[in-house]
């Protein structure tokens, strides 16, 4: 959450829960009632006031707060937290003793150039990582090209992709991954780490084979 300690989600259509058509995430269809719970929640431009900079402001109170007079402070942003500390630096230049940046998102530029990192553009990213990390990396190793060859390891996933679509092909598997989604989700949170995505490829070869012991892995 951001801003007077509340957390932005859609508590009123209860979209994130996990009765919901798509559990603790937002499909399509959800998206509509989340919006106008949202609204109901924070009336007027009420939801405005959840941003980066009120983020920011939050952190400086929590540090004056429990800080000892005289204490220096540092501050450690990773990924989205590097944006948020970057906005803390500009509200509150001087603050803080030493600000490390890691895994920098970038506060400026176009989004639409990629030039600038947003979350709505975040499946778009990881898809361009994932493609790299079976065509470059996969392809290049011999041991995961032999699981996930021959060929192209991408065009060989598209197609596994396309045989789970049809909903009979490795059923009880997928089911078990969520579906099409929940695996989609499961390879990206894979990929962002150097030993997830060698667990995204040990995933992608037992879906392929669908084995018994394959299924009873996943």
């Amino acid at each position: 959450g951001t801003s007077q300690s509340s957390r932005l989600g859609c508590r009123l259509s209860q979209a994130e829960m996990p009765g919901s058509d798509a559990g603790v995430e937002i499909n399509g269809s959800e998206w509509p009632g989340c919006l106008a719970s949202l609204a109901a929640e924070f009336p007027g431009h009420g939801s405005r006031h959840f941003s980066a900079s009120n983020a920011a402001r939050d952190v400086h109170l929590l540090m004056e707060r429990f800080r000892a007079p005289g204490q220096s402070i540092s501050v450690y942003g990773i990924s989205y937290g590097t944006f948020w500390a970057g906005r803390y630096a500009r509200i509150f230049p001087g603050h803080a003793r030493a600000i490390v940046l890691d895994g920098v998102v970038s506060a400026s530029g176009s989004p639409s150039q990629g030039e600038r990192l947003t979350f709505e553009r975040w499946d778009e990213k990881m898809q361009r990582v994932g493609l790299r990390v079976l065509d470059d990396k996969c392809r290049s190793d011999a041991f995961c090209a032999s699981k996930l060859g021959p060929g192209k390891p991408s065009e060989n996933v598209a197609a596994l992709f396309e045989k789970l679509a049809g909903g009979t092909y490795c059923a009880e598997s997928l089911a078990a991954l969520g579906g099409l989604r929940g695996l989609n989700a499961k390879l990206g949170g894979l990929l962002q780490g150097w030993s997830g995505r060698a667990a995204a490829m040990a995933l992608l070869y037992r879906l392929r084979r669908c084995a018994p012991l394959d299924v009873a892995a996943i």
